[in-house]
């Protein structure tokens, strides 16, 4: 049986100005208390506003953003999704697993109102603000890429999205300026996970993601 364990952490900047993965802190009812990381014995290493939330699971380790409500809706994903891909893995499930699969002919304006309505968000009960900001990124997105159906999605339409959320502005009452290089980010890994929910991975590799230029802890 593939091991379902799903593992959130948070990368932190250390003093000596290594990065270190550390557990994130909880607070109550589950949540995140925002960017607060912890050492392995549970000793509080105080709030982190450069860190990055990270999952790891199967081998692998996914960068899922700062933003603390995105990356507990991610986790809870990725849980659902491994356990689904062990019965999809059973021998009574594989035709289904292959009809589903063929049946992913749909536009991409209707597989984006099915993702934000009665898809992915109602099925983990996102968080408002979750929605919006999955909302926003799949908006960016369609504005960026012209193609009429999901299966027409390629690593070069994700390739335009990057160069389009560079030149995204944003304002406030007395400057106007391009939006930063995590935000850029952050929309760029929502769609990701938008496509993935659908079965697109892997369409660019991670090294051509938009990177955040470090700052000075």
């Amino acid at each position: 049986m593939s091991n379902l364990k799903v593992t959130l952490y948070i990368r932190i900047t250390t003093p000596e100005g290594k990065r270190k993965m550390c557990k994130p802190v909880y607070a109550s009812r589950g949540r995140l208390k925002p960017l607060h990381a912890a050492d392995a014995n549970g000793n509080s290493l105080g709030h982190h506003p450069e860190g990055e939330y990270y999952l790891r699971y199967a081998g692998r380790t996914e960068a899922v953003g700062n933003d603390p409500y995105v990356a507990l809706d991610r986790l809870e994903e990725r849980k659902a999704e491994l356990r689904g891909s062990v019965r999809e893995d059973s021998p009574t499930n594989q035709p289904q697993t292959v009809e589903r699969k063929s049946a992913r002919v749909v536009t991409l304006d209707a597989a984006i109102t099915h993702y934000l309505t009665t898809g992915k968000a109602a099925e983990k009960n996102w968080r408002k603000h979750t929605l919006q900001c999955y909302t926003l990124g799949l908006k960016l997105f369609r504005e960026s890429c012209s193609k009429t159906y999901l299966n027409e999605i390629d690593g070069d339409d994700l390739r335009r999205f990057k160069v389009f959320l560079r030149k995204q502005q944003t304002q406030t009452k007395t400057v106007t300026k391009r939006i930063d290089d995590r935000t850029v980010w952050n929309h760029f890994n929502n769609v990701v996970g938008f496509l993935n929910s659908y079965g697109m991975r892997d369409l660019i590799p991670q090294t051509e993601w938009p990177r955040i230029r470090r700052k000075d802890p």
